[in-house]
């Protein structure tokens, strides 16, 4: 039987009263197209490649390999927004143990105060769904890090001791006397059913749900692939994943008072960004930002760098940069402190910045419009 859509109207109006007394509104979305709501990274350059920062009500993973700054990136989203919002209230749920409230203070900027900040060190996947899903439902926070899915276990593997067996023929026993076939892919299970659980008030409250995730070796396949820990449900389940990986090393030598000499010392490396996911807008750009052991990611620095390169900074010979403005100055930390000092000047350089990028993101569109009317491109 086919209705007109006048008469469909009136007939989905009348079963969307009805639904939304039983299941609550807003179970059917408005007809109007709602713009994502986010919050900002704090670094202008992933803001851009991500389409404006992190989502609300959607999870967002990053992962790469050690010391590429995942946790650090994440601290520094709460930390900028911490900044913005005098309420803006972060659950870090430290899996891992290792969580530095000091170097977090001092040198990301953190207030690690309750309750703008809330550390909590769950032993179990269980024990951090039900402390998450607990305060996101009395409206205590608005951002949660889980860190990381690679550390979070299972309770049937937590509670469960290794017997000899186990360990001598290498897989684990649920329950003794049986096979290992019942422990085969739990941490992939409980986790997704951890994410199909969270995921409904993750939306509802509008929370900004973030995985710094550890990557793998799989075995048993050709080659040395790449994977990250808790299955193909944080694949499916996050609208943003991100990359990163280290491009370059910065090392100084640094005299080292026990040693008495001068030791080659990492300080600084430059992070890829690479959203090789993004739901809520254009996807696979990437961008590169500098990290600094003790700083964390310099926004201005990197920002800095890439007005150079652009020509808004005009950079002579002797580190000798000609501002916008028409100020001149010697050396990048003099340029920094410049605008430190001067907010206005800085933000009319990230405005020079789009603007130019938008005319360029323009021009290519247009070159590709051309190119598929005239048959150039192949698919």
């Amino acid at each position: 039987m086919s209705i007109s859509n006048e008469d469909a109207l009136k007939e989905l109006t009348k079963i969307e009263g009805v639904l939304e007394k039983y299941l609550g509104v807003g179970v059917f979305a408005s007809d109007e197209p709602v713009p994502v709501p986010r919050i900002t990274t704090g670094i202008t350059v992933v803001d851009y490649i991500l389409g404006g920062g992190l989502p609300k009500g959607m999870f967002t993973e990053t992962f790469g390999m050690e010391s590429t700054g995942k946790t650090t990136f994440y601290t520094q989203v709460a930390a900028a927004n911490q900044k913005l919002d005098p309420n803006f209230r972060c659950l870090f749920l430290d899996f891992e143990q290792t969580f530095d409230k000091d170097y977090a203070a001092n040198g990301l900027g953190l207030d690690v105060e309750k309750p703008r900040f809330i550390l909590t060190q769950p032993k179990t996947i269980e024990e951090g769904t039900m402390i998450a899903r607990t305060l996101i439902n009395r409206g205590l926070v608005h951002m949660v890090i889980w860190d990381t899915p690679g550390a979070s276990q299972p309770a049937a593997l937590v509670n469960t001791p290794l017997s000899d067996k186990e360990i001598r023929e290498g897989y684990r026993d649920i329950e003794a006397g049986k096979s290992d076939l019942g422990s085969i892919g739990i941490h992939a299970r409980v986790f997704s059913h951890a994410l199909a659980s969270l995921a409904p008030i993750v939306a509802e409250h509008s929370i900004v749900f973030c995985f710094p995730n550890q990557t793998r070796t799989t075995i048993n396949t050709y080659g040395a692939g790449e994977t990250t820990p808790g299955g193909k449900a944080p694949k499916f389940h996050c609208a943003i994943r991100i990359r990163l990986s280290k491009s370059s090393t910065t090392k100084e030598s640094v005299a080292d008072p026990f040693f008495g000499t001068k030791q080659s010392t990492a300080v600084e490396n430059v992070v890829q960004f690479h959203a090789i996911k993004n739901k809520t807008a254009k996807p696979f750009r990437i961008a590169k930002v500098r990290l600094a052991y003790g700083r964390g990611f310099l926004d201005k620095e990197t920002l800095v760098d890439l007005a150079v390169h652009r020509g808004i900074i005009q950079k002579a010979g002797g580190g000798n940069f000609t501002l916008p403005g028409g100020n001149s100055m010697r050396g990048t930390g003099t340029v920094i402190d410049f605008y430190n000092e001067n907010p206005n000047e800085y933000e009319a350089l990230k405005l020079s910045l789009s603007e130019g990028a938008l005319e360029e993101e323009k021009v290519e569109d247009e070159v590709e419009t051309e190119d598929l009317e005239e048959g150039k491109v192949a698919f």
